[in-house]
């Protein structure tokens, strides 16, 4: 349900995700230490990381701006010039 009038943001301690989801960073810490000790594919991929790139943006703009945000919008604000260097396109 929608409502205009509501943000969503709320007061949150300072390291409010590495409380929450501790257990999460260091499982998915640990697995990627023995992705490289293994040789073997990391469990979430570069394709992963910009995903949740694109939603992190559209989370903050929705915020900013008070609006549903589409992912098709930032999509085509984000380069890549190569898998490791991303940036924000200036608008």
């Amino acid at each position: 349900l929608y409502k205009t009038d509501f943000t969503g943001n709320a007061d949150m301690p300072y390291d409010f995700f590495l409380q929450r989801y501790n257990e999460a960073y260091v499982t998915e810490t640990i697995a990627f230490c023995e992705s490289l000790v293994n040789d073997t594919p990391v469990p979430c991929t570069g394709e992963d990381g910009l995903v949740a790139l694109v939603m992190s943006i559209a989370a903050d703009m929705s915020a900013a701006e008070n609006r549903w945000v589409k992912f098709s919008e930032v999509v085509n604000s984000v380069y890549c010039s190569t898998p490791t260097e991303c940036e924000l396109v200036a608008q």
